[in-house]
């Protein structure tokens, strides 16, 4: 399998993810009781994790602190071994 065709298996994993997340928290939580949403979070979750994502439970103001950190300390990582992206 090609790296393509991996990212792109990834990709469609982890919107299907999402997507079922913000269903469930829009949508669901207001048809259904709170053992149902528990089911259904634990689901997104390990659907999360098969796509190689570890949901971190984190509100949107330290989720961007995290990803910031994240991309800073890659970033860094990348330029001291001269790593370049494809095209």
């Amino acid at each position: 399998m090609s790296s393509r065709v991996a990212l792109l298996i990834a990709a469609l994993a982890l919107f299907v993810a999402v997507a079922a997340g913000a269903f469930g928290a829009h949508t669901l939580a207001k048809q259904v009781g709170p053992e149902r949403i528990a089911v259904w979070q634990t689901a997104v979750r390990e659907k999360l994790l098969a796509a190689g994502v570890d949901p971190l439970g984190l509100s949107t103001a330290d989720a961007v602190k995290f990803f910031a950190r994240e991309k800073a300390t890659y970033s860094r990582i990348a330029k001291a071994r001269n790593i370049k992206a494809d095209d």
